[in-house]
């Protein structure tokens, strides 16, 4: 689907226009995070990430030894949350965070402002970074994005050394949703989504030469279990069910660059 013309300085339509507009149709995930950047960090999943996705993600690099921890790679950065988690707790020496969007990227600037993160535009399917530069490629929900996961898991295998990990996130196929709806004024800004099982995860890294470590799961019981006022009405309202995983996978030291 081809991007809105949203003009150099502002919008082309007024807002309840434009608002119905966005809410009709799904954009293409540039244009989606461009357009909800400045209100990204409100949105209810962001708090239900924090709470239940953060931990899992913080215990599992806690459990790596400090060399394994030297350069930290966020791919689909967002608004820089969990970059600024990581440099404050594990002190990487270095740390870098890529994202599609120039606006979500702005909004990690202003957050990671006085840090030594590293901030740069860049597609998941192309990394504009080196070969075996980074200890630890972090991926959070940017594969509901993404149609072929493959070019993801070549692309994590490529930018990683020989001995580093890939942690990854995704929406699992559970949970009955068609995209992702953001809300943006009276309305919602509709993205583009692709679901992706977990299985089909771990054949596609399993591929890729990476050895699976350990795959954990959010469940909506757990989140109904913590009473938070932001639940999105459509987990009340549900039966009990998987809603996202954790994958980490070890890039082995003795595999070449996959070829697939």
């Amino acid at each position: 689907m081809a991007a809105p013309d949203l003009g150099a300085g502002g919008y082309p339509f007024a807002p309840r226009e434009l608002a119905r507009r966005v809410a009709t149709a799904a954009l293409d995930p540039q244009s989606g995070y461009d357009l909800i950047a400045a209100e990204y960090d409100n949105w209810k999943w962001q708090r239900i990430w924090r709470r239940f996705e953060w931990p899992i993600i913080q215990d599992m690099l806690g459990r790596l030894s400090p060399s394994r921890l030297g350069a930290v790679l966020d791919i689909g950065v967002g608004t820089g949350t969990y970059l600024q988690l990581i440099a404050s707790q594990f002190n990487p020496k270095q740390v870098v965070g890529i994202d599609l969007s120039k606006n979500m990227i702005a909004q990690a600037e202003k957050k990671l402002r006085g840090t030594h993160v590293e901030l740069k535009l860049g597609d998941a399917r192309c990394l504009p970074v080196d070969d075996r530069s980074f200890d630890i490629a972090l991926m959070c929900r940017v594969a509901s994005h993404i149609d072929d996961v493959d070019q993801v898991a070549r692309e994590a295998f490529r930018v990683l050394r020989p001995g580093g990990w890939f942690i990854l996130t995704d929406i699992d196929t559970a949970h009955q949703y068609e995209s992702t709806r953001i809300p943006f004024g009276s309305s919602e800004v509709c993205i583009e989504t692709h679901r992706h099982s977990a299985d089909e995860w771990l054949r596609t890294v399993q591929a890729f030469h990476f050895i699976t470590r350990e795959c954990r799961w959010i469940s909506s019981h757990q989140i109904k279990a913590a009473h938070m006022k932001c639940m999105p009405s459509s987990l009340r309202t549900t039966p009990d069910h998987e809603v996202a995983f954790v994958l980490m996978a070890h890039r082995p030291i003795t595999f070449e660059q996959p070829t697939k």
